[in-house]
């Protein structure tokens, strides 16, 4: 009886406290049949209901002469559209809450509320109408949800217009579209892009002047022209959509502070036009990277060196034409491709080193190279590029070394296009185990034997050839060295004793 009795008191005082601190109603009405509203003394508007709110002119909602009290307001779920001016003038509004049902909201709805802080969208929004926010001057947190919107107006009209603190937009985890004109010339300071998201319309982010810093997701597959083009502070990009095969040429378009494009571990791709012209001046291209996009890096002149992963299989048409200032380049051993004018007017290139994996150079890939001195080949025949220029403009291409294997030297030396250059033999006999015995100790090789077949060789520089020997001289391998020391998998070949050679340097490992 004891424990009943407790029961009813706690129960009565939970009512009482419930009624002591419940908001009364101030005023309500009916919109029409299904859609209702009520402003209750805690300032907080709500609309509840089915359907559509209609239209008004600027001074014709029915809770006009009671705007100054709203400072709230809720848009519960089950409404599918919020009126044209309904909230107009509401100076006194802080938050906007607007459920997921809500599809549309009508030109200048909430306009002129001078002290709105924050809205919150729901994910049923399609169409944002012009001047829907505008003169909301202290705008400060939008968090936006909309699966699908249509795209914004711009200009004057943008739904946002004439905000200056609008600096933070966070972007919901189930959105699948940014809108054309979204955040067009808003003062945002970041923005993080989740990889829901697979377009970015035009001018998404144009002319947001204090924009730094910009995360794009994993799931984008289009970025539309100018998506973040006039944004003059824009300086770091981190770009991690695993295969954008849409990407405008103008993306980046005069973004002149941006020197940094982080490149993450699981793109696949590198779109076309990714960076052209921009003023960068290092990229490292991941080893998730299996193409490199045609004039992906084209005319960036202050850039100064790529490091490129070894997933790397296809270069594209002018990837790098036009990089003046580029003064090394390193392949993978997985390259398959290099495309035409892939490297045209990299005027600072010294040497290039081709890998044997390599099966088709396009026309005028590493035309005019005013600097190039020695290229170096791994081809037991040589490879037909009379008829594509591949070496055209290059200056006294007869001063120029060309190393290939010992045994193939006649043939190059024949060759009509290769026997341009000063062919020489790279300095060892392949057929004599004897040469690449002779100082196989300038190397340092651990752990050597090797049981599992993974061998660290050091010192080594980037961008070498490091060739793999069998006992009796015949190359079975060969790799691309990294800085100051390089990982070599032996695990496809036999056990038995390699010859490991880089930067006429030897070194002897034992497989067991």
């Amino acid at each position: 009886m004891k424990k009943l009795n407790v029961f009813l008191v706690i129960a009565t005082l939970s009512l009482t406290m419930n009624n002591l601190f419940a908001a009364d109603t101030v005023t309500n009405g009916t919109i029409n049949e299904t859609v209702n509203w009520i402003l209750t003394t805690d300032s907080v508007f709500t609309v509840s209901g089915e359907g559509d709110m209609p239209d008004y002119n600027s001074w014709g909602s029915p809770w006009y002469n009671d705007r100054q009290k709203i400072k709230d307001v809720v848009i519960e779920t089950g409404v599918t559209r919020i009126g044209n001016n309904a909230f107009n003038s509401c100076s006194n509004l802080f938050s906007v809450i607007i459920g997921d049902s809500v599809k549309s909201i009508g030109r200048s709805a909430f306009e002129n509320g001078e002290n709105l802080y924050s809205v919150v969208f729901g994910r049923g929004i399609k169409e944002i109408d012009m001047y829907a926010f505008e003169n909301c001057n202290n705008l400060s947190t939008v968090s936006f949800n909309a699966d699908s919107c249509g795209d914004f107006s711009m200009g004057f009209s943008h739904p946002f217009s004439n905000i200056t603190t609008l600096e933070t937009i966070n972007i919901g985890s189930n959105v699948k579209r940014i809108p054309a004109y979204f955040a067009y010339r808003l003062k945002l300071r970041s923005i993080d892009i989740p990889n829901s998201v697979t377009s970015i319309g035009v001018s998404a982010f144009g002319f947001c002047d204090s924009l730094t810093d910009v995360i794009i997701g994993s799931g984008v597959k289009k970025i539309e022209y100018s998506a973040f083009g006039y944004c003059g502070n824009l300086a770091n990009v981190y770009f991690n959509a695993d295969s954008c095969v849409n990407f405008a040429v103008t993306t980046f378009t005069n973004d002149t502070m941006l020197q940094t494009i982080n490149i993450g571990n699981n793109v696949k791709l590198i779109p076309s036009n990714f960076a052209k012209e921009l003023r960068l001046s290092y990229i490292d291209i991941p080893n998730s990277v299996q193409l490199i996009g045609g004039s992906a890096f084209y005319n960036c002149t202050n850039l100064l060196s790529v490091s490129m992963g070894n997933g790397v299989k296809n270069i594209g048409d002018y990837a790098f034409s036009g990089c003046t200032n580029l003064a090394n380049i390193n392949f993978s051993d997985s390259l398959k491709i290099i495309g035409s004018n892939a490297f045209a007017y990299c005027r600072n290139i010294i040497s290039i080193t081709i890998p044997e994996s390599v099966t088709s150079i396009g026309s005028y890939a590493f035309s005019n190279m005013l600097s190039l001195d020695t290229v170096r080949v791994f081809w037991d025949m040589p490879v037909d590029i009379e008829s594509m220029g591949v070496f055209s403009g290059v200056p006294d291409i007869s001063q120029t070394k060309l190393i290939v294997p010992c045994s193939a030297i006649q043939d190059y030396k024949a060759a009509s296009d290769w026997k341009k250059f000063d062919v020489i033999c790279d300095g060892y006999n392949v057929n004599t185990e004897n040469t690449l015995k002779a100082g196989y100790k300038a190397l340092l090789s651990y752990p050597n034997p090797t049981v599992n077949g993974v061998v660290t060789i050091k010192p080594t520089k980037a961008g070498e050839a490091l060739e793999i020997y069998n006992i009796a001289g015949k190359r079975v391998g060969i790799r691309v060295t990294s800085e100051q020391e390089s990982t070599l998998n032996l695990q496809e070949l036999p056990k038995g004793a390699y010859f490991v050679k880089v930067g006429g340097k030897t070194a002897k490992v034992v497989k067991l």
